[in-house]
């Protein structure tokens, strides 16, 4: 079974510096579903270097920081935007920027509309006790924090929060 290991981080300095411009993507998301534990989405990624890219994404519930995780393309990718369009529950939309520290491919999610003002960094792990090197950006750990799940977040907006 595919399966997703992830940590996720405030940014807490600049990691701007570290960025290629010409890689900045644009992410919107629809979810199909409420169910935290069964997360079904569709990703449409615009980046100013290649078509547009699509995908389904199914998610089982987390155990710990891992879980289930099956993605499939979708061709053509305007066929995302419409079903994202006409069907989801709710949306969520970022920048994301693809950053290489100490050897290992960190991506940094600036959020838009009703989460701006949030910018979170997430790894993809090999192993759940894998050991990497933290880049000077990143702050406080939140792979536990549901309030961070994307999911969560076009549920529950950012702006919405009273203690972050």
């Amino acid at each position: 079974m595919p399966q997703e290991i992830e940590r996720k981080f405030l940014v807490s300095g600049d990691f701007i510096a570290d960025c290629n411009p010409k890689l900045r993507l644009t992410i919107v998301q629809g979810y199909f579903n409420s169910d935290p534990n069964r997360t079904v989405r569709i990703r449409l990624t615009k980046s100013n270097t290649c078509l547009d890219l699509a995908c389904v994404t199914i998610k089982g519930p987390n155990h710990g920081i891992s879980r289930a995780e099956y993605e499939f393309d979708i061709v053509p990718a305007d066929a995302a935007l419409e079903l994202i369009n006409n069907l989801a529950e709710f949306t969520i939309s970022k920048h994301r920027h693809m950053i290489v520290y100490a050897g290992n491919t960190w991506c940094v999610d600036q959020f838009l509309d009703n989460n701006t003002g949030l910018i979170l960094a997430e790894i993809e792990l090999e192993t759940e006790d894998q050991t990497f090197e933290l880049p000077p950006w990143v702050g406080r750990e939140v792979s536990d924090d549901v309030r961070y799940y994307n999911l969560q977040l076009a549920q529950n907006p950012y702006k919405n929060w009273s203690v972050t």
